[in-house]
């Protein structure tokens, strides 16, 4: 990121803010991920609005001004550990005890993966550090199960 750091106001509080981009020029994070994120209704059941994220990573301005984001505000991480759905696994050798580990996910919902992904890099010595992730559906509860972790959305919905 040769730098670049975007300034989310350093508050753990969900809801996104302004940020830099990687020429140096305010953005409003917020209305990035608005912008480039796209609903898919009724995915992958009926009733349930599907974030889908590729717009943002088609996006290079976009996706840059977000990685920053993400990576902003953090005290010293040794690792990065990101989260994808379904069975949540690593080497053995991934974290070492002592270790900081910043989770990103692109959403927060009913913290369930997130929580998984936090005891396992846990099992390992190594210590969490902090949860950031694109968007946050509060109505589902997520930081709930993680009451023990900071959690930076960048977008609460």
């Amino acid at each position: 990121m040769s730098g670049t750091r975007a300034d989310l106001g350093g508050s753990a509080a969900p809801g996104g803010g302004r940020g830099t981009s990687v020429s140096g020029s305010p953005v409003d994070i917020a209305a990035v991920l608005r912008r480039l994120v796209r609903d898919v209704p009724d995915y992958p059941q009926p009733g349930v609005v599907f974030k889908d994220i590729t717009p943002l990573l088609a996006d290079a301005a976009g996706f840059a001004a977000v990685v920053a984001a993400l990576a902003a505000g953090h005290a010293r991480v040794d690792k990065v550990a990101g989260i994808e759905a379904a069975t949540v696994e690593v080497h053995a050798d991934a974290f070492k005890p002592g270790e900081r580990v910043l989770m990103i996910d692109d959403v927060l919902a009913t913290g369930g993966t997130a929580a998984a992904t936090a005891r396992l890099i846990r099992r390992s010595g190594a210590e969490v550090v902090s949860l950031g992730v694109l968007i946050e559906l509060g109505f589902l509860g997520g930081r709930a199960r993680l009451p023990d972790l900071h959690i930076r959305s960048l977008l609460s919905l």
